[in-house]
This record gives structure tokens, C-alpha cells and sequence, in this order.
């Protein structure tokens, strides 16, 4: 008997069937192999930076060049400070050059709050940082219950025309009686994420995760820089997230290669650095940027 050969059809779908589950597969073991998300190039062009005015006086004076790139990247905020002058003084608006964008640091929204309401606040300043952390200068209150505080800050800033960047500390963990501490056994920056400090970016623009301390213990660093990114992101899409980096983590200085690896460890999740550095480190301040490709045409 004649028999009529199978169609070819069949045949046809089940190898498609055959190249699409290697295809799944392959995408998943790729998946699998990856520890994070694809970090942007990192430059100093295509970076936002966060730099003291002390700072950016030692790196100006060490290498006026790098000074200028870092003033032609995406955003240069130089946060002013000096002893012995109120914050809203007007000089804190002087002797920046044409480009870098003022910002006044608070630890206290109390004292921030005083400014706001004496009309205190230097009339050039846009930019104000909120700071609070297990120190004096953060009054017992805001340290008690820092969600709430970091809350009052960025909705006072924004209601009165001020761009808030929220910078909470993670030792505020270490707050006797607060209204998230750190447990027994547990590390500080798992109880600062434990706790959602990194969600009050709900109500900022900018948050600044202070990650330096661990800085030169890079799975730990990776783990809180993503997961603080993960739980602002969540409550903010739209916060733009920064993260300390230091020449000296916990007093230990850095070598340039050092820092580079913190920094390229943390820039899958965050759009800037916060660079901090002292007189002594600046040399390793000026080698860690100069090794970062300019970016500018």
C-alpha cells in the first residue's frame, strides 16, 4: 500500500520549538552569569558630582585641569560649610567658579527650618543638603525618628523652591530607643536597609547612599549600594542617586586603583559619586580621577 509521506510541518515546528528553548536557555545562563545590572560608561563628563568646597579648593589647587572637567560633567554641586559663619551668609555664594552649583548642608532640619522661615538662606543657594546622623549636631528627636524628619525636610524644601538631596547617615541605626535600631548581630548597613531609610527618596530628587565605609569590602559594598538602589528606585523612579566615595574609608586610606574598584563596583546603580578626601589623600583623589576617561569631545 502507497502511504503519503508525513507533512513537513510538523518537523518545521518542532524545530523552531527546539531553537527557541536554547535560545530561553542561553539568555537564562547569561542572565545567571551577571552580578549586576550593565554599568553606564563610566567618565568624569557622564558623572554627577557631589564635592565639599574644601575639596574642590584641594583639587583645584593640586590639578586646575580636573577641576574644569569636573565642572563640564552632567552636574558639579559643591556643598558650602565654613566654621564660623552662619550657612546663610552670603559668601557662601562667592568664590565659586561659573558652572558649579551651590548647596548649603544642614544636620538639623530644626536649624534648616529656622533659615527657611528667617529668609536666612543665601539667595543663590537652590540646592540644600539634609545630613542627619548619630552625632550631636543632629538634634535626639530627628535621630529618633529620622523617616520622619528626612519626610519634613524635603517637603519643606520643595515647597519653598529648594531641591533637596536627602544624605542620611547609617549609623542612625545606632540611635538608642529610634524607631528602627540595629539588632543584635546584625551589620549596620543591613539594618539602614532593613529599616527603609533609602525610601524616604519618595520625597527628593536626589538621594545620596553613604557607602564609603564599605568601600574596601566590595561584595558588602555591591550588596548595600543595590539594595538601597532597589528601595529608593521603588518608591522614587525618577530619584537621581548618588554615592559617597572616599580616599580614607573608616580612616584607611585608598590607593587609586582602590577607589576606581569602588566606583566602578557602584556605578551600575547610581548616577554620581559623592567624593570626600583629606589634605593628606588628595594625591590619591587627583590619581583616582585622572585615570577616568574625560568623556568631553
Amino acid at each position: 500500500m502507497h502511504r503519503t509521506p508525513p507533512s513537513g510541518r510538523p518537523r518545521r515546528r518542532r524545530r523552531a520549538a527546539l531553537l527557541l528553548a536554547a535560545l530561553l536557555l542561553a539568555a537564562l545562563l547569561l542572565a545567571a552569569g551577571c552580578s549586576g545590572p550593565a554599568a553606564p560608561p563610566m567618565t568624569i563628563s557622564g558623572l554627577r558630582w557631589m564635592v565639599s568646597q574644601a575639596n574642590f579648593d584641594r583639587l583645584a589647587g593640586a590639578a586646575p585641569g580636573l577641576a574644569g572637567e569636573l565642572l563640564s560633567s552632567s552636574e558639579l554641586v559643591v556643598v558650602r560649610t565654613r566654621p564660623g559663619q552662619r550657612p546663610g551668609d552670603p559668601a557662601l555664594t562667592t568664590d565659586l567658579p561659573l558652572g558649579a552649583v551651590p548647596a548649603e548642608l544642614f544636620k538639623s532640619y530644626e536649624h534648616f527650618a529656622e533659615q527657611v522661615r528667617d529668609r536666612a538662606i543665601a539667595a543663590g543657594v537652590r540646592v540644600v543638603v539634609y545630613d542627619p546622623e548619630s552625632w550631636p549636631a543632629t538634634p535626639l528627636r530627628e535621630r529618633l525618628d529620622p523617616m520622619r524628619y528626612l519626610a519634613l525636610f524635603a517637603r519643606t524644601a520643595r515647597a519653598h523652591g529648594y531641591r533637596a538631596v536627602l544624605a542620611p547617615g547609617r549609623d542612625l541605626t545606632l540611635t538608642k530607643g529610634g524607631a528602627c535600631a540595629k539588632r543584635q548581630g546584625e551589620r549596620v548597613g543591613e539594618a539602614y536597609v532593613r529599616c527603609g531609610i533609602p525610601r524616604s527618596a519618595a520625597d527628593a530628587p536626589v538621594f545620596v547612599i553613604q557607602a564609603a565605609p564599605q568601600e574596601l569590602d566590595l561584595p558588602a559594598l555591591r550588596e548595600l549600594v543595590a539594595a538601597s538602589a532597589r528601595q529608593a528606585r521603588a518608591a522614587n523612579p525618577h530619584v537621581v542617586l548618588i554615592a559617597t566615595i572616599s580616599t580614607a574609608p573608616g580612616g584607611v586610606p585608598a590607593s587609586p586603583a582602590a577607589i576606581r574598584r569602588a566606583a566602578e563596583t557602584m556605578r551600575p546603580y547610581v548616577q554620581g559619586f559623592m567624593l570626600n578626601m583629606t589634605a593628606a589623600t588628595t594625591p590619591a583623589a587627583v590619581a583616582f580621577l585622572r585615570a577616568l576617561p574625560t568623556g568631553l569631545p
